[in-house]
């Protein structure tokens, strides 16, 4: 409380959230290590991608001419990917143009994935692949503006003109759903483990930029908890 006078000013002073929705299954910082927070799931690099400030802290940067990756130890069955319900996501910056793959987060195997980055033209996606493809996706070339976003996917509920669950996309501070949604089949084949930086076991399709703080749930998050998340555009 300010005394000015006669009149009393109380400055209010931004809250800062510190922590993200409970329960999560893995969450990677990236502040110099690629230590995962419970403690279960480190990330290996390969080719050496480097820690560089962050959103908050240090982040993970790829160069795609080096072909830079990281596998983490977190396996397919604890995704639960092939479950009803699933929340993924980091955050991250890159200025890539709009010709260019380059995937952020991945699940992959020669039978499916479900995968999430950029594709051409001016796409940021969340995708399954297998049997058939289905993906959500976001045109908008503002992502790649150099600037930090936030991009999640969330996986569950009830469509009511399919009748299954959906797949959205959370960008920022707001929900982005296509007219595109899936089903379980093929999602429970995934076979290997999680990605940063490049899609599954292919070659090629390297992501160029920065992450930071990824996470993943095995629950479809809230938009309350979603924008906990964002926390003002803060992040966490």
């Amino acid at each position: 409380m300010i005394r000015h006078g006669i009149l009393d000013y109380k400055i209010e002073l931004p809250v800062v959230i510190t922590e993200p929705p409970t329960g999560y299954v893995a969450w990677w910082k990236f502040d110099g290590s690629l230590n995962e927070e419970t403690g279960n799931y480190p990330g290996t690099p390969y080719n050496s991608p480097t820690y560089v400030t962050g959103k908050n802290g240090q982040a993970m940067y790829f160069v795609p001419s080096l072909s830079q990756y990281v596998i983490t130890t977190l396996p397919r069955n604890d995704i639960v990917l092939g479950q009803k319900e699933f929340t993924f996501g980091c955050w991250v910056c890159t200025s890539i143009g709009t010709n260019t793959r380059a995937y952020t987060m991945c699940a992959c195997s020669d039978l499916g994935e479900i995968a999430m980055g950029f594709e051409t033209t001016s796409r940021f996606v969340v995708n399954r692949r297998g049997g058939t493809t289905s993906f959500t996706q976001r045109t908008d070339a503002s992502l790649r503006n150099g600037n930090w976003h936030m991009t999640y996917a969330r996986y569950g509920s009830n469509d009511s003109s399919t009748g299954g669950p959906i797949l959205d996309l959370w960008i920022d501070n707001s929900s982005y759903t296509s007219t595109y949604s899936f089903g379980d089949a093929s999602v429970s084949s995934l076979t290997t483990t999680f990605y940063f930086g490049r899609l599954g076991t292919y070659n090629g399709l390297y992501f160029d930029g920065k992450i930071d703080s990824a996470m993943v749930y095995n629950r479809r998050l809230t938009d309350t908890e979603m924008l906990q998340l964002w926390n003002n555009g803060n992040g966490i």
